[in-house]
């Protein structure tokens, strides 16, 4: 209905089927060619041999969700087509699988205007053809590991385009929508190189990091062991569809207004009764979809233990040191600096029963374990999860006190809490491209 999400959350077991056959075809394709034989003979052994027994060893009769057509149809999802950085294409684990999970290139490298408009009039031509469009409106993936606030217009106003050439040639369905999604982690693959690039103002000049952990298979060995371990999810929300002008679609297709009345987004093109183009109003158009679609990216963000006692504990943290700059801040915060536990868990406390509200207001979604509002089991489950997959402690319990382990990691995960005023707090990480 309107105003509301849905949700998808993958388990732990199907994350691990698709590391095992992912991983385990990689590493036959790698014998295969060592031996002198083509790495595709050392593919089909593994997905042949060993990819149904290990399906059915877990799920008995389901079929492998993850990368089944049948996966998006129970979502009730037609396929998608999207683009990808070149760089995965060419990443040793997931680039032979690219091709044929409806990706094409993008080679973010080239800033040619040519290239550029190619690529939006291959989206639009796309839309216009109603072939569903997969979009990352960030451009890349949020190195702060906070909520995206800004976002690349160029694809997003694909979506105008698209639907001002379908009544200029009176299609018979001109409508095009826009669906938000988030997709909220408890643990993230490549939060170290994120969070390093990020700090380093590299985002510029490593715009496409290519040697991060994503590309290394013993990372994806170890990430996919410690959320097999702790039974973590990985929450997909969907949010409010959206007209090409920001308006609240209904499960009909009709826009609604702010007020609520049905409209014809039709009018918003048109001038002296016909529609007609117009680059300056289409892109102010594209900035308020752009504002709604930061909404929803806010409203359907999904909070974990691990986001909340990160939160926690470095803004107990920053007060107790000061007005120090940030940078210098992260630099001197170490193993030898802790928090009391019954401090921690009275901040807890009140940032939970904060956070419940927000939920309640549906500003914001929580997890099952933030959501029951119990600080002992929010710092259980966090320190359980950090202690699992990072080589080193995002936190470690000692005795009565939490100890920093990492702390260019506590301000990764705290960032998903960013700019939404918990408690009061200011944004640490402000208008820079997150």
């Amino acid at each position: 209905g309107a105003g509301s999400g849905s949700e998808d959350a993958f388990d732990s077991l199907t994350l691990l089927t698709t590391g095992v056959i992912l991983i385990g075809a990689y590493s036959m394709g790698e014998l295969s060619r060592r031996a002198r034989l083509p790495a595709l003979l050392g593919y089909l052994v593994v997905g042949l041999l060993f990819g149904p027994k290990v399906v059915g060893l877990l799920f008995g009769d389901a079929s492998l969700a993850p990368i089944h057509a049948g996966a998006i149809h129970e979502l009730g999802l037609p396929p998608l087509t999207y683009g990808a950085g070149l760089n995965l294409f060419r990443n040793p684990i997931v680039g032979k699988f690219m091709f044929n999970l409806g990706a094409y290139t993008v080679d973010r490298r080239k800033r040619d205007p040519l290239y550029k408009q190619t690529l939006k009039e291959y989206a639009t031509v796309a839309l216009e053809f109603g072939q569903d469009n997969l979009f990352f409106p960030g451009g890349t993936r949020s190195r702060s590991g906070a909520v995206e606030r800004r976002l690349k217009k160029g694809l997003l106003g694909c979506s105008v385009a698209a639907y001002r050439n379908n009544l200029q040639r009176r299609r018979e369905r001109p409508g095009v929508f826009i669906v938000p999604c988030t997709i909220s982690y408890p643990l993230v693959l490549e939060a170290s190189t994120l969070i390093d690039d990020w700090l380093a103002e590299a985002g510029k000049s490593r715009y496409i990091i290519v040697d991060d952990e994503f590309s290394r298979w013993e990372r994806w060995l170890d990430f996919l062991r410690g959320v097999f371990a702790l039974d973590l999810k990985i929450h997909i929300r969907f949010g409010q569809a959206l007209d090409p002008f920001g308006n609240v679609v209904d499960g009909e297709g009709r826009s609604h207004d702010p007020r609520g009345r049905v409209i014809d987004p039709r009018g918003y093109l048109e001038a002296d009764g016909e529609v007609v183009e117009d680059p300056i109003r289409d892109a102010e158009y594209t900035r308020a979809l752009e504002h709604r679609i930061v909404g929803e990216f806010e409203r359907e963000n999904v909070i974990h233990s691990t986001h909340v006692l990160a939160f926690v504990c470095f803004e107990l943290l920053r007060r107790s040191r000061g007005p120090d700059d940030l940078y210098r801040f992260l630099h001197v915060i170490g193993p030898e600096h802790s928090l009391p536990l019954p401090e921690v868990e009275d901040e807890l406390e009140a940032c939970l029963r904060e956070l419940s509200d927000w939920a309640r207001h549906d500003r914001i979604r929580l997890s099952e374990v933030v959501a029951a509002g119990d600080p002992r089991e929010v710092v259980r489950t966090a320190l359980r999860s950090f202690g699992t997959y990072h080589t080193r402690p995002v936190l470690e319990r000692r005795g009565v006190r939490l100890h920093v382990g990492d702390a260019k990691l506590l301000f990764y995960y705290r960032n998903r809490l960013d700019g939404y005023g918990l408690r009061g707090a200011p944004s640490r990480v402000g208008d820079r491209h997150v």
